[in-house]
């Protein structure tokens, strides 16, 4: 190594270290407005959104490795690197849009299109973003113009494909020793066929509950998606969670005789009144014990806010209200403890 790169290792180090304080408030405001922008867009999440700041041994590597030139460690793209992994293969273009819309993209990438004919590999969406101008101003920002982030986006299966690429150390067909080859191929396609069946199934999903009508479709059995469509229609949208238990209801419904969506709207019909001013009363006193308590204190609700519009229950939650109503508390009781839901 020559002296003038000696120089240049020294100065980037150093630049590398009085960074890092820096760099890892940039990581986690970068990861808080991710954060936001992923519960905006409604997509599902295989972990959370991960982050790591680039160790100085990782970068040396990478300098050895591909032999780049750079004159500042600003340089590098993926010193701070965020990983996206999305449940649903669908999802991946509308967080690549998201990302265009909120932050600055210097450049994008799928892995896959760098392999040759003889290397396994996974399709990985890479992101190289800056802040864009009108966040500079926020002091929060003060200083992170220069910074980029590597943000990897993909599904849990492709995730899976990589995680376990990394550690077979199985990257190319020579390195892998024959009797296994027909085993990497197989798996390698399995994890493929995983997301474009996903794929298949939301469609399939999409297309049903396009179909349903209930007005007409009164004899038809409840399943997760007939009763939420159903749910929406017949009860305030403002008692609708983001986490309702469908597939729970559904069970819940089936072991008190109400299997069709006939039977569901006679229940609402009958019990729909006193159930909303069970909700308005349990929100009024839910209401006192979280300002006088605290959070804890409202049985676990993460939406205090609605409780002074006095809204408690949710879409499911009146549904279980009703059952209470007409069949008594003891029933329910009697349900859940047969199936073990309060454990």
């Amino acid at each position: 190594m020559s002296k003038k790169k000696n120089l240049d290792i020294s100065f980037i180090e150093s630049e590398y270290k009085s960074l890092i304080p820096v760099a890892d408030r940039f990581c986690k405001e970068v990861k808080n407005q991710l954060d936001i922008i992923l519960s905006d867009l409604e997509v599902k999440l295989g972990f959370p959104v991960h982050y790591r700041i680039k160790t100085w041994d990782s970068l040396l590597q990478k300098l050895d490795r591909v032999q780049l030139r750079i004159n500042s460690v600003k340089d590098f793209q993926d010193l701070a690197g965020f990983r996206i992994i999305l449940l649903f293969k669908d999802d991946i273009e509308k967080v690549i849009k998201a990302l265009s819309e909120h932050f600055l993209v210097v450049r994008k990438y799928n892995t896959q299109e760098r392999l040759k004919e003889d290397q396994f590999g996974y399709s990985s969406i890479h992101v190289i973003i800056k802040l864009p101008d009108n966040w500079l101003l926020v002091p929060t920002f003060k200083g992170m113009s220069e910074l980029q982030a590597e943000i990897q986006i993909r599904t849990l299966a492709q995730h899976i494909w990589a995680e376990a690429s990394h550690v077979l150390q199985y990257k190319q067909e020579e390195s892998v020793p024959s009797t296994l080859l027909r085993s990497i191929y197989r798996i390698s396609a399995l994890l493929e066929t995983v997301d474009l069946e996903f794929e298949r199934v939301l469609d399939q999903k999409q297309s049903y509950r396009q179909t349903i009508n209930i007005v007409t479709d009164y004899a038809a059995e409840l399943n997760v998606d007939l009763l939420e469509k159903s749910l929406d229609t017949l009860l305030p949208s403002q008692n609708k969670s983001e986490d309702e238990q469908y597939s729970l209801m559904v069970s819940e419904l089936n072991y008190f005789g109400i299997k069709t969506l006939q039977d569901l709207k006679e229940l609402v019909e009958n019990e729909l009144k006193k159930a909303l001013e069970a909700d308005r009363n349990t929100a009024a006193d839910r209401l006192i014990e979280y300002q006088r308590e605290g959070l804890s204190s409202t049985l676990g609700t993460d939406r205090p806010e609605t409780l002074a519009q006095g809204f408690f229950f949710t879409h499911t939650g009146l549904i279980r209200e009703m059952i209470s109503q007409k069949f008594g508390k003891k029933s329910l009781a009697n349900y859940w403890n047969l199936h073990n839901l309060y454990e």
